[in-house]
């Protein structure tokens, strides 16, 4: 879909829960341009969601999706100011295509008069190709109304390539209130905030990083040494890990809820040492084709040595 004007998602009252997804055999599986997509193509589109003032929505998710923001008008493709939740973004693709100067942020979540109860930003590829000046990749943060028991999760996520901060976060909604920054990738991204700038988290932990901003002891690895193809253009680009790369298997286990151990193509990541960012090296349909067919040549094996032993 190319629209050339905003779109604004605000539920009616009667709607408790909204998923957008793609039809099945066209998610993105981590590959630029290879599944459904939403390209914005008219000056300073957005897409926002909005409740509207409604209290009733109980989860609104967006999963397996491409997204390409607009060619110019203000790098913000993603707006949530005032929903109710939880909230899921898992699995998508979002690309900055403004080449423009000036501030501002590609993805941004910030509540006004109540904010979200949770929020689960997990295994997504945020890729900035163009140069974008003062471009944020994703920013948190309060923007009044704290509740304190507000949950947000940013986990196993790939940022790379924009001018500012790659992920900013601020936990300042309330005194009980738990923000995680884990197992992230967040490379290339510029100055002054350099790849994160996170406030006040919970739990800021096996983050990957191409400056000094990440985890100890992964920290100052470029992305060319973590990805398959580094090139910053939407043609070329693979985000994917590339063998040797300093995010395989340094992860955290990090459980299954809002399926934060399912990959860019739902891989699950719980059958071995979880990889940082949102793809797993052995992610995939070949993975699983190949452990199925190993299974079924053991088993003939298996069998033929019964028969051997059986005709002994």
């Amino acid at each position: 879909v190319v629209d050339p004007s905003s779109i604004d998602i605000i539920p009616a009252a009667a709607v408790t829960s909204l998923t957008f997804r793609p039809a099945a055999g066209q998610e993105n599986n981590g590959i630029v341009g290879a599944g459904a997509r939403c390209e914005f193509s008219g000056v300073g589109c957005t897409l926002r969601l909005m409740k509207s003032g409604l209290t009733a929505l109980s989860q609104i998710v967006f999963e397996d999706l491409e997204f390409r923001g607009a060619p110019s008008g203000g790098p913000t493709l993603f707006q949530c100011e005032d929903a109710d939740g939880p909230v899921a973004f898992r699995r998508c693709i979002l690309i900055n295509r403004d080449t423009g100067a000036g501030a501002g942020e590609f993805i941004f979540f910030a509540w006004v008069g109540g904010a979200v109860t949770n929020l689960s930003f997990t295994n997504n590829m945020l890729f900035n190709p163009t140069g974008k000046n003062a471009s944020i990749g994703l920013k948190i943060e309060d923007g009044g109304g704290a509740l304190g028991t507000e949950t947000w999760s940013i986990d196993n996520n790939t940022v790379y390539g924009f001018t500012d901060v790659g992920i900013f976060g601020d936990n300042t909604f309330g005194s009980g209130a738990t923000l995680n920054v884990r197992n992230n990738i967040s490379v290339a991204n510029g100055l002054p905030g350099g790849d994160y700038n996170v406030y006040s988290p919970t739990a800021f932990s096996d983050n990957l990083s191409s400056d000094a901003t990440g985890t100890a002891g992964l920290t100052s690895k470029p992305a060319v040494d973590q990805f398959k193809d580094a090139t910053r253009t939407i043609a070329a680009v693979d985000m994917h890990l590339k063998a040797g790369a300093d995010a395989i298997d340094v992860g955290a286990n990090l459980g299954t809820t809002n399926d934060v151990n399912l990959d860019i193509a739902q891989y699950d990541r719980t059958a071995g040492t979880w990889d940082l960012g949102a793809g797993e090296l052995s992610s995939g349909p070949v993975a699983i084709t190949k452990s199925f067919t190993d299974g079924i040549k053991a088993e003939e094996s298996f069998l033929k040595n019964t028969n051997n032993i059986f005709d002994d």
